[in-house]
């Protein structure tokens, strides 16, 4: 049985000596992160200007934004934030909430998924959007040899259709960093008495999700419990995933924060080192909108502000 605790504590207990690498694996298996309590807020535009620069930017016929923090230093190895559908404006203020320094690129292509599995199913679509915000930050001191070498992927609602495509791409999974999918994980139906999602919506995902429950990427799917009529809906799709990598869910625990909202409480879970499913309560839209307004929470839940060390002085 683990232990819960919350995410900062399992921070300050692991860098206290970063370099005991056995130790930190221990206190990963043992103990749970708690998920982020998916509280209804309400967001807006801000009405002063971003703490950064913010581009349009045009590839082909594709458009998109990017987003440079004031808070990025120019280096060789670099990493990136990539998303997929919903407003530009929304997700920057969630990158400077989670307390990114990493640029960001937000993609709203439009709505349905197929748009944006279009979006990006030409092998060496994202390498193009990253080349030209390469250019960008090199005209902003990046050396000439900067690379991208982690990419942290998120999509809300229908974005999923992009990410679905990536993660089949050896180029783009071997620098897969980070996925995270608000109520972003939908598919076909197999069958319909039962409802069964198509093995092949399900299969796709399973690389990486046994990769994070490896050590060796993170991925996170949070799902609400909007039920669909025509297709698998996200607590379908992520119940069956992780049925297939032999997982099992755990209730959550009715004193964590998460378990106590009163209109979309956490209900279930799955975490297996760096594979953390969360399933929530609530079957209508604001169920699923909360889901994007909280990116910034998942993100802080899974990887905290880290205590400085005394051995490393950071």
């Amino acid at each position: 049985m683990k232990s819960a605790t919350t995410a900062v504590q399992i921070a300050f207990q692991t860098a206290a000596d970063p370099y005991n690498e056995g130790m930190t694996a221990l206190l990963a298996a043992l103990i749970v992160v708690i998920p982020p309590t998916m509280a209804t807020r309400s967001i807006a535009p801000w009405t002063t200007p971003y703490p950064g620069e913010k581009l349009s930017m045009t590839v082909g016929v594709n458009t998109f934004t990017l987003y440079i923090p004031n808070t990025w230093k120019p280096q060789q190895n670099l990493s990136i934030q990539v998303h997929f559908h919903g407003p530009d404006w929304h997700m920057i203020q969630e990158s400077i909430d989670r307390g990114s320094t990493d640029p960001l690129i937000s993609s709203y292509a439009g709505e349905g998924s197929t748009v944006y599995k279009n979006l990006m199913i030409a092998p060496g679509t994202l390498e193009s959007w990253l080349a030209a915000a390469m250019v960008k930050l090199k005209e902003r001191g990046a050396p000439s040899n900067a690379i991208f070498n982690a990419y942290d992927l998120t999509s809300f609602s229908a974005g999923y259709g992009a990410i679905r495509e990536l993660v089949q791409q050896p180029t783009v999974f071997k620098r897969i960093r980070k996925v995270v999918l608000g109520d972003s994980m939908y598919g076909s139906l197999q069958s319909t008495n039962p409802r069964v999602p198509l093995d092949a919506h399900i299969t796709v995902w399973e690389p990486l999700a046994r990769a994070a429950m490896r050590g060796d990427k993170t991925f996170v799917v949070s799902v609400s419990s909007v039920p669909t009529s025509t297709y698998a809906s996200s607590s379908e799709c992520l119940d069956a995933l992780v049925k297939r990598v032999g997982g099992s869910w755990a209730n959550a625990d009715p004193t964590w924060p998460c378990s106590q909202d009163p209109s979309f409480p956490l209900l279930r879970y799955f975490e297996s080192r760096r594979f953390f499913a969360w399933h929530y309560g609530g079957s209508d839209a604001a169920a699923h909108n909360t889901q994007a307004r909280h990116f910034a929470d998942i993100w802080k839940a899974i990887d905290p502000p880290r205590p400085k060390s005394v051995r490393d002085g950071s």
